[in-house]
């Protein structure tokens, strides 16, 4: 679904924007996907999206969707049975 700016070696701040979509599929800590959406969301163009994979608890869930703007949660854990198949989405303005 997306492309990945910056790849696993984290992101330089002189990047350009360059993607309309990017999904997150790194680390599954909460602060972690924190931080990488803080890092990559000036980057990423208007009207793009912006997709994080395997959010794992549901505090991590409720601290995302008050951090992220406009941030939905597509819960599917009972696809297949996992946990952590939770992804928080948004798309900038």
């Amino acid at each position: 679904m997306g492309v990945n700016l910056c790849g696993g070696g984290g992101c330089p701040r002189s990047r350009r924007a360059l993607a309309l979509a990017e999904r997150h599929d790194g680390s599954h800590e909460s602060e972690d996907q924190k931080a990488t959406w803080q890092t990559l969301w000036p980057l990423l163009k208007p009207s793009g999206i912006y997709v994080i994979e395997d959010v794992q608890s549901d505090i991590g869930i409720s601290e995302l969707l008050r951090m992220i703007p406009d941030s939905n949660v597509e819960n599917m854990r009972h696809v297949k049975n996992r946990w952590d198949d939770v992804l928080v989405w948004t798309v900038k303005q």
